[in-house]
């Protein structure tokens, strides 16, 4: 079943890759709203830019009219996490993870990224906004040593913590 589905995004996107260059590196995520479902795929292939090997890129395909629409590139940030606060009218949140290539920094970096889900007459689709304000505390929130060798901690590097935070922050606590 896989095979086909990535076969089938494949030619949807015209694409010359080999079925090996293509691979899943997060599970489809389904999105139900009142006014449709979108489906929320990651799909990895080589990147064009030089210097990175492999690049996600994250698309949604709204259920109710099947258009497919890229929604943005991680990079080579890898996509851990994909959740949401299950509050009516906020987004989802996709968390990331990179190794620190930083020479005296030894660790990770996590950010959690926020996607607005839109609903319209035309179905349920994800979008990015660059200029929408993302939550600072969330994104490049390194976890390792220092360049002094101190053990720094993210708070801030799984979903069940960045929910918990939301859900304060939503509430005005």
């Amino acid at each position: 079943m896989m095979c086909k589905f990535v076969i089938f995004i494949i030619v949807l996107f015209g694409c010359t890759y080999v079925y090996s260059d293509v691979t899943i590196p997060h599970s489809p995520i389904t999105i139900d709203r009142a006014k449709g479902k979108t489906i929320l795929l990651f799909i990895q292939l080589p990147c064009q830019s030089e210097g990175e090997k492999y690049c996600t890129g994250m698309y949604s395909i709204n259920m109710k009219n099947n258009k497919m629409n890229f929604i943005f590139s991680f990079n080579d940030w890898k996509v851990i996490s994909v959740f949401s606060v299950n509050i009516p009218g906020k987004p989802v949140f996709v968390l990331s993870t990179k190794t620190s290539d930083v020479k005296n920094l030894k660790g990770k970096y996590y950010r959690a990224l926020q996607f607005e889900v839109i609903e319209g007459n035309d179905g349920v689709y994800v979008d990015f906004f660059p200029k929408e304000p993302q939550y600072d505390k969330f994104n490049y929130c390194f976890d390792g040593i220092d360049e002094n060798n101190n053990i720094v901690s993210c708070s801030f590097k799984d979903s069940s913590s960045i929910r918990k935070e939301l859900i304060n922050i939503y509430r005005g606590i």
